[in-house]
């Protein structure tokens, strides 16, 4: 996990990886539940952004965000085939 948040925050590494899109399932400050990343960094260098303020919860409802994350996926993978 320390990983995947530490290169989320990297917009250079990031880019190295080839990275595109960024969509973030824990958007938020960081306060172990959450990983908070700088829209605006990632957007300098060519990278889009969607992030969900979601919370490792039982109770949390996930389930209001699937199909919004689903169309930013899909927008993300047909920008790939171009």
């Amino acid at each position: 996990m320390f990983y995947c948040r530490s290169i989320a925050k990297s917009a250079v590494g990031l880019q190295k990886l080839g990275i595109t899109h960024l969509l973030n399932s824990a958007e938020g400050e960081n306060d172990g539940y959450h990983v908070e990343v700088k829209p605006r960094v990632l957007q300098r260098v060519g990278i889009k952004y969607m992030g969900i303020a979601a919370t490792d919860f039982m109770n949390f409802d996930l389930a209001q965000y699937f199909q919004q994350a689903s169309d930013y996926i899909e927008e993300a993978l047909s920008k790939e085939g171009e």
